[in-house]
């Protein structure tokens, strides 16, 4: 499947690593502010109160941070599921999508994502050159609420327009995308893909 367990990881292993450190810090706090409290004659209820404040920050910042994460690993995709690819140029509104329902050409795409790498640059945006790709499995009516976007170029500061090769995973929730590159995957869009976008010579007639 794709993204698989190990590509998640190494994409958002600083978000994890942060979510642990955070923790371990509530734990200790906890620990002070329940000793304070054993130590207190009067015994109030206010370090309990900092305890339960903490704890609930923790589960929303890593609620928030980590949604990514979830998101990625509720929307995985099982390429030898996909009978139908449908393809949408970027920054081409005019021209209309087209379907591919071969399972080998689709087969022989999507079996190479699951070895893409990890991507991230967070100076760079990309520009609208490339493809939106929906994904229809086997026996369903619709097409997945999770979709790829293929990036051709990026702008990254202060060197302008540069090729990337990037495979961006995202839902229709609106929830963050993870990023891959993969140059096998593009060349593969090259081959089968770029063809059906060229425009075909006008007739004249004589």
């Amino acid at each position: 499947m794709f993204p698989t367990t190990s590509q998640i990881l190494n994409n958002y292993l600083l978000a994890m690593a942060v979510s642990v450190f955070a923790l371990l810090l509530v734990v200790g706090f906890a620990v002070w502010q329940l000793r304070a409290a054993r130590a207190d004659a009067e015994g109030t209820m206010r370090p309990k109160l900092f305890v339960a404040v903490a704890l609930l920050a923790w589960i929303a910042g890593t609620a928030f941070f980590n949604w990514p994460i979830v998101s990625a690993l509720r929307h995985r995709i099982h390429p030898e599921q996909i009978v139908e690819l449908r393809f949408t140029p970027l920054g081409k509104e005019s021209k209309a999508p087209v379907v591919i329902s071969d399972r080998a050409v689709i087969a022989n795409g999507l079996k190479m994502l699951p070895n893409a790498a990890g991507y991230s640059d967070t100076q760079e945006r990309f520009l609208p050159d490339g493809y939106e790709i929906e994904m229809k499995p086997e026996g369903a009516a619709e097409f997945l609420p999770v979709k790829l976007t293929a990036y051709r170029q990026s702008r990254r500061p202060p060197s302008g327009a540069v090729q990337v090769n990037v495979i961006s995973v995202s839902s229709n929730s609106g929830a963050s995308a993870i990023n891959f590159s993969s140059v096998n995957f593009h060349s593969w869009l090259k081959k089968y893909v770029d063809p059906l976008f060229v425009e075909k010579p006008m007739a004249v007639a004589p």
